[in-house]
């Protein structure tokens, strides 16, 4: 049951993607893009588990080792996925919609990485018996923050392709360079919270790392469907009047401040806090998407 609940945010993100872009990708291509976040997921792991030894073996301090580890399972995991984004990217979607099928693209790609990981995790904590804990936690903070590196980097890649020049290689290689960063920032803030002590300033840092992160990823996506070039074929739009946007970001901020009421009566506010970042930051988003539809429709 905790791993069937836990593919439920990887779907609820998925549909996220779709209502903020406003179309959706075939369903032959959906059918394909989880699988293909999967098999890079494996990949990775094989070269982590190549890398890991080297890493240990430098006999780093302990904040070093940990930012010397993240940066290096940033570059990994994010390498993968722009390389199945590369592969993707010339196939049916990307020419019937444009170069904002990378958005979606990205998304599916990343979504189906971290379900394979979560998969990981949840058998590792169930030695523990603390595979609900660990579900709970995951759903809301390191399955969004899967997504809304796809979308960043789905979004920078739109970019990249927009350029009258051609390919933007500036773009190009930030879709590749600011997802790393997002990644890294958060790798790292969560493995120094398993330091003795727990760090105060990671513990409360979290929280506000997951909320700028949410704000970049969403703020890119729309960044990147300005331009008249994102979308030049016929999509599928699941809401053109703004309503599904509404009603999905009023039930993220309705759970989002249930979240905060609950924080502040909570013994590790700063947890429950983390938990909340992403639902306000979608609700909102969605929120105000929602309004501009409807006043446009």
């Amino acid at each position: 049951m905790v791993y069937a609940l836990s593919l439920l945010p990887a779907l609820l993100m998925w549909e996220y993607a779709a209502v903020k872009v406003n179309f959706r990708l075939d369903r032959a291509s959906r059918r394909w893009l989880f699988p293909v976040g999967m098999v890079v997921a494996l990949a990775a792991l094989v070269l982590e588990l190549a890398i890991a030894p080297l890493v240990a073996g430098l006999h780093l301090a302990p904040l070093g080792g940990i930012a010397t580890k993240a940066i290096v399972v940033a570059l990994i995991e994010e390498g993968v996925d722009f390389a199945g984004l590369m592969l993707l990217a010339n196939r049916r979607p990307m020419a019937k919609i444009g170069p904002a099928a990378a958005i979606p693209l990205a998304t599916g790609i990343a979504l189906g990485f971290a379900v394979l990981e979560n998969v990981f995790y949840l058998n590792d904590a169930a030695a523990h018996g603390t595979e609900l804990t660990v579900a709970v936690m995951r759903a809301f903070t390191a399955i969004p923050s899967h997504a809304l590196n796809g979308m960043a980097m789905g979004a920078l890649f739109c970019l990249a392709r927009q350029s009258r020049r051609g390919i933007d290689d500036r773009a190009l290689i930030a879709a590749l360079l600011v997802p790393v960063a997002m990644h890294a920032t958060y790798d790292f803030t969560a493995m120094t919270l398993a330091l003795p002590g727990h760090p105060h300033w990671a513990m409360y840092g979290f929280p506000f790392m997951l909320l700028f992160e949410g704000l970049l990823g969403t703020a890119l996506v729309a960044l990147s469907q300005q331009g008249s070039a994102a979308v030049f074929g016929q999509a599928d739009t699941p809401d053109l009047a703004g309503d599904r946007a509404i009603t999905m970001g009023l039930i993220f901020l309705v759970f989002g401040s249930v979240l905060i009421c609950l924080a502040l009566r909570a013994a590790y506010p700063a947890t429950v806090m983390a938990i909340a970042a992403a639902p306000m930051v979608l609700g909102f988003d969605l929120g105000i998407i929602g309004l501009r539809r409807r006043s446009e429709a």
